[in-house]
């Protein structure tokens, strides 16, 4: 995906964006940081949208998971994002993808042979 935005930043340093071909499109996705409480950020941005949101590990669950609680506009703050069901259904769709290719701790780099199998939820509440 060649684009001619700039990389996002949180805290004054750009994010490291990686660009991926999922099921819905081409899209770009980094690492926003992570709190103590264990929920991890992460920017996505593709020609329809971009936006922050927010997933939490979930490791204490049967099977773990990746949980989808949050859209933003801004990293950790910001307007809650709104999107058509389409729109929604293709973010969901690449969304996935992220988490079954690449580690969600460290985007840079291919999923590992454990948390690639691991199921992504989404309870985001972005429907327009």
């Amino acid at each position: 995906m060649q684009t001619a935005k700039s990389a996002p930043q949180v805290n004054g340093r750009d994010l490291k964006l990686v660009a991926l071909s999922g099921p819905a499109g081409e899209f770009e996705i980094a690492g926003a940081g992570a709190r103590k409480d264990g929920e991890v950020g992460y920017f996505y941005r593709d020609p329809r949208a971009e936006f922050f949101f927010l997933v939490e590990l979930r490791t204490a669950a049967t099977p773990p998971h990746w949980k989808v609680f949050a859209a933003m506009t801004g990293a950790w703050s910001g307007s809650a994002v709104r999107f058509s069901a389409q729109d929604e259904a293709a973010f969901q769709q690449n969304i996935r993808y992220f988490f079954q290719t690449r580690q969600g701790l460290s985007p840079t780099r291919p999923a590992d042979s454990v948390t690639a199998t691991w199921p992504v939820t989404f309870e985001w509440q972005v429907a327009a």
